[in-house]
């Protein structure tokens, strides 16, 4: 018997065959116990399904549970939220399907929430860029993530290990296009009482030239009309979680930064 909480890890996928394996050891490799794995098919046009269910008959253990659902193709918004509502866990993590995350990060952030009470840990994140274009490896400082997010940065997907009533009060958008881990983490950040980050590189995020799932940040047209609209929904007339009241002078700041950025690309086309 386990005394530590558990908690969920929430992978999306989508046409991730070659890639699926090594995302999944390293949640296994991970020291922490115990941890509910749920993988989200897609509607995965090649193997993808058919490799979750066979990491899930290899790897189900004492203390490693790992769930598989699938559903047709909406996107991996929609795979997270359906991850999360079928989540049991105390703590959750979102991870994507083509990255990692070294041995010691869930023990590491969970212990962290334990120790301050905080609702959401933050980590630092290496960007991997594989195709030669740029630096290989660039480290990326979370020290300040609410500042980050209220600027509308992205502090990376898989940095944030979230207590799950904060987690399950936000809902990943399937109406943005592009940017919903910004949108998600945004609202999720500004309605924590407390969070806390931990300056180690504890999440591995891969970009190919060839990358359809990070694809978001490319050449598509911001959608911040929609992103506005989502965070009027989704945070200033949320109050299913009790954030502080500075969160919520931060978030109304977030709002209208987005407004004068909305309204810059409306006059320049440039973000």
């Amino acid at each position: 018997m386990y005394k530590s909480n558990l908690v969920s890890v929430i992978i999306p996928a989508y046409n991730r065959e070659n890639f699926l394996e090594n995302t999944v050891n390293s949640v296994y490799a991970n020291t922490y116990r115990p941890v509910e794995l749920i993988i989200v098919d897609d509607g995965s046009g090649d193997t993808t399904y058919a490799v979750a269910n066979s990491l899930k008959d290899r790897l189900n253990s004492d203390g490693f549970e790992v769930k598989v659902l699938t559903q047709p193709n909406k996107g991996a918004p929609s795979a997270r939220n359906n991850g999360l509502e079928h989540s049991t866990g105390d703590y959750v993590l979102f991870l994507d399907s083509d990255d990692d995350i070294p041995p010691t990060k869930l023990s590491s952030q969970i212990t962290l929430l334990e120790k301050t009470g905080a609702d959401v840990c933050v980590s630092d994140f290496e960007l991997h860029w594989l195709d030669g274009r740029l630096p290989k490896t660039i480290y990326i400082d979370n020290s300040n993530p609410l500042r980050q997010v209220a600027l509308h940065r992205s502090i990376g997907c898989s940095t944030a290990v979230l207590k799950v009533e904060l987690a399950k009060s936000v809902r990943w958008s399937e109406t943005l296009p592009n940017f919903q881990d910004m949108d998600y983490l945004l609202k999720a950040l500004l309605m924590s009482k407390k969070i806390v980050h931990l300056p180690q590189s504890l999440y591995n995020y891969y970009r190919y030239s060839s990358d359809t799932i990070s694809s978001s940040m490319g050449n598509k047209k911001v959608p911040y009309v929609k992103r506005i609209k989502s965070l009027l929904q989704g945070y200033i007339m949320n109050f299913k979680y009790p954030s502080n009241l500075g969160h919520r002078i931060v978030g109304v700041f977030s709002l209208f930064y987005l407004i004068v950025l909305w309204a810059k690309y409306f006059l320049t086309g440039k973000r």
